[in-house]
């Protein structure tokens, strides 16, 4: 059972990168000559984002990521270091 559920994971993840592939060729090929192109990209060298992008859509859906991904990060820090302090105070 446990085989043939992987089997058909693998199948539908295959099947869904198919899909993806061809919807974006198809895509490509329908609107040649009006394309309005923007792209963002998000780097993390340790806690430091840097952000590189292209367009003003895409500057801020990056930027909202960043904020998350910060927020998230002191989130986990801050439970980390309560765990750790309350740990210490047991008996």
């Amino acid at each position: 059972m446990s085989n043939r559920l992987f089997f058909v994971g693998m199948l539908l993840i295959f099947i869904g990168t198919l899909i993806l592939i061809f919807s974006s060729i198809l895509l490509a090929l329908t609107n040649i000559g009006n394309v309005n192109v923007a792209g963002g990209a998000l780097i993390m060298i340790g806690p430091i984002p840097i952000l590189i992008g292209a367009g003003i859509p895409s500057v801020l859906l990056v930027f909202l990521i960043i904020l998350m991904l910060t927020l998230m990060l002191l989130q986990l820090y801050l439970f980390l270091s309560f765990r750790k302090s309350s740990k210490s105070l047991e008996f």
